[in-house]
């Protein structure tokens, strides 16, 4: 077993890089640091070993899917936090193999990753549809349309580059998305590991503090148009891409945090106390 599961970790790290076609066995065999003899006992070939590596991608990405479905969440939060962790599972080479494979055009009849994931989009862009939650003119297969072509394009930039499918593209990507897609975007909790995560048009009780997680920001979906920050303190968080806008932020200490990237607009601040270092 233990070989196997080298074997496919070995695979899909070789596959992620050099694709199908250019890839070797024997390259994924002493990556794996067995023999030739050791690969072709597991698996027939190039393409048995693919499409374990393909059907493996599917699996943890699927472990996701189905504990936000668990999780109680609406069709629209539960698409956000699931379609957030695909762009960061990309890290995992299982994963990012998983989907360049299905769109390698030297591959064919493998495990259809990409058309498994728009369908899962696509049950939840449904669900958020028939519960209400989208703007109005905006229909579930706009919904798809938008998040399917995002994380895959982001994915395919963060296999060059992990900034694009860092935590933080991520939060600008829903604080751009969420004001067009849903009917109610404050309502929406952006649910991003390493992220405080409280819904938008919430208030911030007095002498309450809001860390940030494990370094992680506050962004879109915590504070927003409507919101009210009074008395509170945000200490140690960044706070990045319009995460604070038209909120109202008053008596509050803001300490230790970065704000960047035109994240404070339209906010009102006053009263003495308030500090921003």
């Amino acid at each position: 077993m233990r070989t196997r599961q080298a074997l496919v970790r070995a695979a899909a790290e070789v596959f992620a890089v050099e694709g199908y076609a250019l890839a070797s066995l024997s390259v994924i065999s002493g990556r794996a640091g067995v023999s030739a003899g050791a690969l072709h006992f597991h698996f027939a070939g190039k393409d048995a070993l693919a499409g374990e590596v393909e059907a493996e991608a599917v699996r943890r990405v699927g472990v996701v899917v189905e504990g936000c479905r668990g999780g109680g969440v609406s069709g629209l939060e539960c698409l956000v936090g699931v379609a957030s962790g695909v762009l960061l599972a990309v890290g995992d080479p299982v994963v990012r193999a998983g989907f360049r494979l299905s769109a390698d055009p030297s591959r064919r009849g493998g495990v259809d990753v990409l058309g498994w994931w728009r369908s899962v989009v696509g049950e939840l862009a449904v669900r958020a549809e028939e519960g209400g939650e989208l703007a109005a003119g905006v229909r579930g297969e706009d919904v798809v349309t938008v998040v399917v072509a995002g994380t895959v394009g982001l994915g395919v930039m963060g296999m060059v580059d992990g900034e694009w499918s860092s935590a933080e593209r991520v939060r600008r990507f829903w604080a751009l998305c969420l004001p067009w897609l849903a009917a109610a975007p404050e309502s929406v909790v952006v649910s991003v590991p390493g992220c405080v995560s409280v819904p938008a048009g919430s208030s911030v009780p007095v002498g309450s503090s809001v860390p940030g997680a494990g370094g992680g920001a506050v962004s879109l979906g915590v504070v927003s148009s409507g919101s009210a920050v009074s008395g509170a303190a945000v200490s140690g968080a960044g706070v990045s891409g319009g995460a604070v806008s038209g909120a109202g932020v008053s008596g509050g200490a803001v300490s230790g945090a970065g704000v960047s990237g035109g994240a404070v607009s339209g906010a009102g601040a006053e009263q003495a106390g308030r500090a921003l270092s």
